[in-house]
């Protein structure tokens, strides 16, 4: 069980070992990494929101992934294979091409292969009493903004660059019910404003 014992004005932040996360590459540039098994420490980033500690929500998500690795991860790697035509239409690839970071992925193993899980994100938005999980994800396809995908319990709701994970997603707000098209734009101010920084 994961304990999240922070305070208001703390840093909600703690790494943790995952020993399923041992079976995914480690994350860093693609360019200069070797592939090698991850050691399967994570930072987890608590979103803090308004909340003066961290909410039973937020705990539920983090312990039902501690408790369900495996189950979760395979659904990760289903997720991303699933959405992985909408990323190479983002990148304007056709077909798959390993010299722009765009291998051929069809199973679980071949996710693994190449992504690396740096940061878990538990979000302060949530549904069910489970708070949404993002996963920020190194990728051969996009070293500086990397991946993210957006998880509830085992569901994959989301994937794109890496700050869906930490920023939410429309998708992630249609799951939940609250999303409305207010929301949307400042969504994607506050996404504008994180990648010009």
């Amino acid at each position: 069980m994961i304990e999240l014992n922070f305070e208001k004005g703390e840093e909600w932040y703690l790494e943790e070992e995952f020993k399923r996360i041992k079976k995914f590459r480690e994350t860093g540039l693609y360019s200069s990494a070797i592939p090698s098994d991850s050691n399967g420490y994570v930072g987890v980033y608590v979103q803090e929101y308004d909340f003066d500690k961290p909410q039973g929500f937020q705990k539920n998500a983090i312990n039902y992934f501690y408790e369900n690795q495996e189950k979760l991860l395979n659904s990760f790697c289903n997720g991303i294979v699933k959405h992985y035509p909408k990323l190479m239409e983002i990148y304007s690839i056709k077909e798959y091409d390993e010299e722009y970071g765009f291998p051929e992925l069809k199973s679980i193993e071949d996710v693994k292969k190449i992504i690396g899980i740096g940061n878990i994100h538990i979000l302060d938005d949530q549904k069910d009493d489970y708070s949404y999980l993002g996963f920020e994800c190194g990728c051969p396809w996009d070293e500086e903004h990397g991946l993210g995908v957006i998880m509830h319990k085992e569901r994959v709701i989301d994937v794109g660059s890496a700050d869906i994970s930490f920023s939410g997603s429309k998708e992630l707000r249609k799951d939940n019910g609250t999303y409305t098209e207010e929301k949307d734009l400042k969504m994607k101010n506050r996404k504008n404003k994180s990648l010009k920084i």
